[in-house]
This record gives C-alpha cells, sequence and structure tokens, in this order.
C-alpha cells in the first residue's frame, strides 16, 4: 500500500500514475481540490484566500545563498532549485459576531485587512489565518 496521496486519497493502488497530483481551486468561498483525473471536490467552506508561494533558493553569488518567496507563474524554468512551499489559508466565521471599529487582520498577502469594511458574507465574521512552510528537498552547501 502506498502512503503517498493526493488531497483526496487517491490514487488507488491499482493506478498507473507515476505521480501524485493535487489541484486546487477557490470556487466563492469554498477551497476545492481534485487530482489524478478525480473531479474537484470542496474541502473547506468559508475560505477568505488560499495562496500558496514557492521558496527558491538563490546560489548565484558565492557565498550569499537567498530564499526567495515567488509565485508559481515567477518560478520559470527553476522548479530544481525550489526547496520549500508556502500554503496560506484564511478562513472566516459562520456567526457574525460584534467587531471593535478598526479591526485588522494580516491577509495572505502580509497587507492588513480590515474586517469591519469587508462584504458579505465575511462582513462581521471572525477571520483566522493559517500558515505554513513545507520543505520539499535539502538546500544543500554553497
Amino acid at each position: 500500500t502506498s502512503l503517498s496521496r493526493n488531497c483526496l486519497g487517491g490514487p488507488a493502488d491499482s493506478s498507473t500514475d507515476q505521480r501524485v497530483e493535487s489541484l486546487f481551486s477557490l470556487n466563492g468561498t469554498d477551497l476545492l481540490c481534485g487530482g489524478n483525473g478525480a473531479n474537484a471536490e470542496p474541502i473547506a467552506r468559508n475560505v477568505a484566500d488560499f495562496q500558496v508561494m514557492y521558496l527558491r533558493q538563490d546560489n548565484s553569488a558565492p557565498s550569499d545563498s537567498k530564499i526567495q518567496r515567488l509565485s508559481a507563474a515567477a518560478v520559470g524554468s527553476n522548479w530544481p532549485q525550489v526547496v520549500g512551499v508556502e500554503v496560506c489559508l484564511v478562513l472566516f466565521g459562520s456567526e457574525p459576531i460584534d467587531v471593535p471599529a478598526s479591526s485588522t487582520y494580516v491577509g495572505c498577502d502580509g497587507a492588513n485587512v480590515d474586517m469591519t469594511a469587508l462584504a458579505a458574507p465575511r462582513t462581521r465574521r471572525l477571520h483566522l489565518v493559517f500558515r505554513n512552510v513545507f520543505q520539499l528537498r535539502s538546500q544543500g552547501l554553497i
């Protein structure tokens, strides 16, 4: 039995797939995931934002290695230099609360978001930001 599974628990052990594929998308406030030929299914509700950034190690200057935070498009052809992935998810509550004036949170893009100025269905809802970085491969030595 393979321990490598996508976001929906596939592919099956009998599958001939050579890779595990998880394809995420945001549909309104639902986070969907599909992959390895399976149709996308909702995996989380009340999602205000979902972003994935890639951490690329730049060793172009000797003894001055830098980690760059890039979108998938900005990585270009440098995928072998990607050493990590940062996933950010903002969830909001389902019940309205009394939000004090000038209440803010820091969103996935690093900007302050004014919770009192949000449109429905996010207005007067508690927002929680979840961010995690996953190491994909060793950064190696310079």
